[in-house]
């Protein structure tokens, strides 16, 4: 449906303001916050020319703001025409209640089942993307909050929230330091799984003949958490 739709005259930019600057600027731009990212991370939308008077706006004040690749002011009042197109396909789908915790960006609280999530989706269009409330929320009683995708914007506004951070690779490569974090969290107890087979690693790494196949693997998951116990 997002790809279907033709390419718009906004766009969206992020300023690394507070939310009273924030505000000003937009006010001034004729802008909307499409996303509260946290105390100093906002996310603009709105045509692109005010998009790029803001830009010139926040430089004044010695603010770097970043213009987004973006062809659609997303989670703005710009999007309100895409909303009756969404919840005609939204229509046909069937929602279950969430099987665990999950807290709403459009809300910033928890679902519990009951709430009409294609109308949550819909509002999601034209509404502010609430990350900051949800994320102190989500983070409340976590031992480590794990991105699913690399976002250093979003990573950045994580940390705030006072639980160690960590990303998941984009492309599924490189995981160990997520196992890590995962293992040293207790979140993952038994990381064998996600150990290469003996046979792809290099002759000088193997195990030496005759050595318990559990005493390798114990030494690799201890190497891997000391890393994390480093970097923390």
């Amino acid at each position: 449906l997002h790809d279907a739709l033709p390419i718009s005259r906004a766009s969206a930019v992020r300023v690394p303001a507070c939310y009273l600057t924030t505000t000003k600027l937009a006010a001034a731009c004729g802008l909307f916050v499409a996303a509260y990212e946290g105390p100093h991370s906002h996310v603009l939308g709105g045509p692109v020319a005010s998009v790029r008077d803001l830009a010139r706006q926040a430089d004044a004040l010695g603010l770097t703001a970043d213009v987004l690749t973006a062809n659609h002011a997303l989670h703005t009042p710009v999007m309100a025409p895409s909303v009756a197109p969404l919840r005609s396909v939204l229509g046909q789908v069937r929602f279950g209640s969430p099987r665990r915790r999950l807290v709403s960006t459009v809300t910033a609280r928890p679902l519990t089942g009951q709430q009409d999530l294609a109308a949550l989706l819909c509002a999601q269009l034209t509404s502010p993307v609430r990350f900051r409330e949800a994320l102190a929320g989500a983070a409340d009683g976590a031992a480590l909050l794990v991105m699913a995708a690399p976002d250093e914007a979003l990573a950045a506004a994580a940390t705030c929230s006072g639980v160690p951070v960590v990303s998941f690779p984009a492309d599924g490569q490189g995981t160990g330091a997520c196992a890590a974090a995962l293992f040293v969290a207790g979140a993952l107890p038994d990381v064998a799984a996600l150990a290469p087979p003996p046979s792809s690693l290099p002759r000088d790494s193997r195990a030496p003949a005759g050595a318990a196949p559990s005493q390798a693997r114990v030494t690799t998951v201890t190497r891997i958490a000391a890393v994390v116990d480093v970097a923390a």
